[in-house]
């Protein structure tokens, strides 16, 4: 198969259109996840990355930038 159409099938705003050039798409991909956390209280910053938080997608939305 070729390359090109490969690409092209794996898509993430699922375009289908030979003269497209993933190097120089506009179109991203934003995913929004819902963090959960063992312990109760507020988690902000860099805490957001820590390894024992659980994330979870909610959702995603598909932006040209």
């Amino acid at each position: 198969m070729d390359p090109a159409v490969a690409r092209r099938h794996h898509c993430p705003v699922e375009f289908d259109i030979a003269y497209l050039d993933c190097n120089r798409c506009t179109f991203r991909r934003v995913t929004l996840v819902k963090i959960y956390h063992h312990e109760s209280g507020h988690v902000s910053g860099s805490s957001l990355f820590a390894w024992d938080m659980v994330r979870r997608p909610v959702g995603y939305s598909d932006l040209d930038t």
